[in-house]
């Protein structure tokens, strides 16, 4: 199994843009994405109208969360995937 997305979620940007750019300096991804929050994260990956190619698109993901992020949390935003995915 390759990993063919990176998903940084971290709401302080030099953080993200330090993670993307070493990230893409290992040229093993297709995608590398940054979100700012947890909120922001899971309403892209997870929409409430799913459709096939937004399943497919949650297949071999490396996410690199923050767990002290303001509003929602790494730590809840992992148990809320947890939940969405086992749907």
């Amino acid at each position: 199994m390759s990993l063919t997305s990176a998903i940084i979620v971290d709401d302080n940007e030099t953080e993200r843009y330090v993670l993307m750019r070493r990230l893409s300096k290992l040229d093993c991804f297709q995608r590398i994405e940054a979100f700012q929050s947890g909120l922001d994260f899971l309403d892209a990956y997870f929409p409430e109208n799913q459709s096939d190619a937004a399943l497919e698109d949650r297949q071999n993901l490396l996410v690199l969360m923050d767990i002290n992020m303001p509003g929602m949390d790494g730590i809840e935003a992992t148990r809320e995937i947890k939940k969405l995915a086992a749907n």
